[in-house]
C-alpha cells in the first residue's frame, strides 16, 4: 500500500481515537440572585457555550429596572481527557447590572441569541424588590453651584454622604469614620463622580469624613460623618440635567462582637449588618441652548472665557515652503473638547497663505490647548501671518467673544528655482533644513513667544486683540504613531512590492505635474514598506529611515520637498521629465536594495 495512504489512514484513527465531537452550542440566562433592593443592583448573567461565532445578546428595557453592561465578556475553557478520548469547552459570559427603581416583582423577558447560525431562547428570570430600612442612618445629596448653565458651560457638583456612626451600646465601642466608609459597598454606583473617586483609589486614597450634627427626621440633632466629593461636568444638551444619579449602597451595622486571635489579641468584628440603599440626583439645575444671535462665523462651540496665541517658524523663507504654525489656547472651559480656530474662514489668512481644510488635533497640557499645522505663503513679498480670531461664548456676560493672535512679521521670497543638475550629480544634495519641514517633522519643543502666565484679573478682562500680548505655551509638537508591519519573508516574481515598483515607473513616466510625481513616489513607498496610505512627506521620510539607505532617503525627501514647494508656489521652474525621472531612480534604487 501506498506509504501516503497509510499515513493519511492512521491520521485519521489518532482523530477518531483522541478527539472527542465538537460540543454543539448553547446559550443560558441566570441572576445572581432572587430578591434585590430598590437602588441596589443585582447581576444577569448570559453564557454563551461553545460557540465558533454568535452575536452579542441584548436586553430589551424592563419597566422600572435601569439596565446597564457589566464590562466586557469574561472567556473560560476546559479541556478534559476520559479514556483516552478528548474533549474541549469554551464558555463567554456576558455581565449586566439590573437596578431596580421601586418596589416590586420584575421580569427578565426571554433573550434571543444567535449563535453558529441558530437562533437561541434563554428562559424568562423574576426577581422581586424592596425598598430597605434607611431611617437615619444615611443621607445622599448632590448639589450644582447654579441653578442655570449654558450647554457646555461648567457646573461644578457637590456630593455629600452623611453616614450615621455606629456606636454598640453594649460594648461601648463605636466605628470611626474610616470604619464607616469601609461598609460603602462596590456595588454603588456613583454616577459623575465615578471619576474622581476613582483618581483617589489610584492614589491609594479615599473621601475623608468629619464630624457634623444634622437634624434626623424628628428633628433632633444627631452626629454624622460627611464625606464630600467635587466634581464639574459639561451639560451637552438643554434641559434638565440628566445622568447624575447616585445610587450609594451601605452595609450598616446591626451589632459588634470581640473575638481572639491566634495569638490571644482581641478584636472587634461586624456581628451582622442590613442594606441601606439611597439614591440621589442633580435636582433643580437646568442648561440652557447657545443663543445663535450674533454668533460669529468662527464660532465652533467653545464656552468660557479663553485667551489665544501663536507662534511661527520659519520666518525667512520662499513662496511655497511650509511655515509651522502653532496656536495656543488657553481657557476654563472643556479642553479636550476645544476645536482650533477655523483657518480655512480667516480671509486675511487665505489670501496670501496656502491653509488645511480639515481640522486640526490638538494637545492639551492642564487650561492649554496646542494646534500645530503647516501652512505656505502663496507669493513672494507676503510681510505677516494676520491676526488669527478665537471666538467662544462667555456664559457671565452672556454674549460672544472674538479674541486674536498678534500678528506675526515674516519675509517671504521669490520661490526657488529647481536645479536638476545638483540633484542627479554624484554630489549627494544637502539635507532640507529641519526648520522648513512640516508641522510635526521636529522632535524638540518649541516656546511660543509670548508668556501664559497671566494673573486671575488679566484672564477677567478677555479683552480683544490687545487681551494676550504677555502669553506662552511650551509643549512639543505632535508625535506621529507609526505602525511597524512585518515584511513579507518570500519575494517571487508574484511578490506585489515588486509589482509596485514596476507601476510606480510608469506612473512616473505618464506623470504631468508634480502632484502626480509625488503620488506615485508616495504611494510606492507605502506599498513598498507596508506604510500607511495618505501619510505626509515628514511621516514617510520617518519611515523610509529605518528601512532604507540614508542615501535613497536624502533623494526621496528632496524630490517630495520640490514637489510640494512647486504644487503650491507655481511661480518656481521646474523640469517635469528631469524631476519624474529623479523619482524613478528613487524607485529602482529601492529596488535594487531588496
Amino acid at each position: 500500500m501506498n506509504t501516503h495512504i497509510i499515513r493519511y489512514v492512521w491520521l485519521a484513527l489518532a482523530v477518531v481515537l483522541f478527539s472527542g465531537a465538537a460540543a454543539a452550542a448553547s446559550v443560558s440566562a441566570r441572576l445572581s440572585g432572587n430578591e434585590a433592593y430598590v437602588g441596589m443592583p443585582i447581576a444577569l448573567y448570559v453564557t454563551i457555550e461553545n460557540a465558533a461565532a454568535h452575536q452579542a445578546p441584548t436586553i430589551p428595557p424592563i419597566d422600572g429596572v435601569r439596565v446597564r453592561a457589566a464590562g466586557t465578556p469574561s472567556r473560560s475553557s476546559q479541556v478534559t481527557i476520559v479514556n483516552g478520548r478528548r474533549s474541549e469547552s469554551n464558555t463567554l459570559t456576558y455581565a449586566f447590572e439590573l437596578t431596580p427603581l421601586r418596589d416590586g416583582t420584575f421580569t427578565v423577558p426571554a433573550l434571543s441569541v444567535e449563535a453558529d447560525g441558530r437562533a437561541f431562547a434563554t428562559r424568562p428570570l423574576t426577581f422581586a424588590a424592596q425598598t430597605s430600612e434607611v431611617g437615619d442612618t444615611l443621607f445622599v445629596e448632590v448639589v450644582g453651584q447654579q441653578d442655570r448653565v449654558y450647554v457646555g458651560e461648567a457646573l461644578p457638583l457637590s456630593l455629600r454622604v452623611w453616614i450615621k456612626p455606629y456606636m454598640d451600646a453594649e460594648l461601648g465601642i463605636g466605628l470611626s469614620e474610616s470604619d464607616m466608609w469601609s461598609l460603602v459597598s462596590d456595588r454603588s454606583s456613583w454616577g459623575p463622580f465615578t471619576e474622581a473617586l476613582q483618581a483617589l483609589a489610584a492614589q491609594r486614597q479615599r473621601p475623608v469624613g468629619r464630624e457634623v450634627t444634622r437634624p434626623d427626621e424628628d428633628g433632633v440633632e444627631q452626629r454624622y460623618y460627611l464625606y464630600e466629593i467635587e466634581h464639574e461636568i459639561y451639560p451637552d444638551r438643554p434641559g434638565a440635567i440628566e445622568g447624575g444619579d447616585v445610587s450609594v449602597v451601605l452595609a450598616y451595622p446591626t451589632g459588634l462582637k470581640t473575638s481572639r486571635d491566634f495569638f490571644g489579641r482581641s478584636g472587634v468584628n461586624l456581628a451582622g449588618v442590613r442594606p441601606v440603599v439611597v439614591t440621589s440626583g442633580v435636582e433643580g439645575v437646568t442648561a440652557q441652548p447657545i443663543p445663535t444671535a450674533d454668533r460669529p462665523d468662527t464660532f465652533k462651540g467653545a464656552v468660557g472665557r479663553y485667551l489665544v496665541a501663536a507662534e511661527a517658524t520659519p520666518k525667512q523663507i520662499s513662496a511655497g515652503d511650509p511655515i509651522t504654525l502653532r496656536i495656543g489656547v488657553k481657557g476654563d472651559g472643556r479642553m479636550d473638547l476645544l476645536q482650533a480656530p477655523p483657518l480655512s474662514r480667516v480671509d486675511a489668512l487665505t489670501g496670501d497663505f496656502r491653509v488645511p481644510d480639515d481640522a486640526l488635533a490638538g494637545v492639551v497640557r492642564d487650561d492649554v490647548k496646542l494646534f500645530t499645522t503647516s501652512i505656505r505663503p502663496l507669493r513672494e513679498g507676503v510681510a505677516e501671518i494676520p491676526p488669527i480670531p478665537f471666538s467662544y461664548f462667555d456664559p457671565e456676560q452672556e454674549r460672544f467673544v472674538t479674541v486674536y493672535t498678534e500678528p506675526i512679521p515674516i519675509e517671504v521670497t521669490a520661490a526657488r528655482a529647481l536645479d536638476m543638475s545638483s540633484i542627479v550629480s554624484a554630489q549627494r544634495p544637502a539635507a532640507p533644513r529641519r526648520d522648513q519641514d512640516d508641522a510635526g517633522a521636529t522632535d524638540e519643543p518649541v516656546l511660543l513667544h509670548a508668556n501664559f502666565a497671566l494673573s486671575a484679573d488679566q484672564l477677567e478682562r478677555r479683552s480683544g486683540a490687545g487681551a494676550w500680548t504677555a502669553a506662552a505655551l511650551a509643549v512639543g509638537p505632535a508625535v506621529f504613531l507609526l505602525t511597524l508591519i512585518v515584511r513579507r519573508l518570500t519575494h517571487g516574481a508574484n511578490d506585489p512590492a515588486r509589482s509596485a515598483g514596476r507601476e510606480a515607473v510608469a506612473a512616473l513616466s505618464r506623470a504631468a505635474d508634480t502632484a502626480a510625481i509625488k503620488s506615485a513616489l508616495m504611494t510606492y513607498c507605502a506599498q513598498r514598506f507596508a506604510l500607511p496610505i495618505g501619510m505626509t512627506r515628514n511621516e514617510a521620510v520617518a519611515a523610509l529611515g529605518k528601512r532604507t539607505a540614508p542615501m535613497i532617503v536624502e533623494d526621496c525627501n528632496e524630490v517630495l520637498l520640490r514637489c510640494e514647494t512647486t504644487q503650491y508656489a507655481p511661480s518656481g521652474a521646474v523640469n517635469i521629465q528631469e524631476l519624474a525621472a529623479k523619482a524613478a531612480a528613487c524607485v529602482e534604487e529601492m529596488e535594487r536594495a531588496k
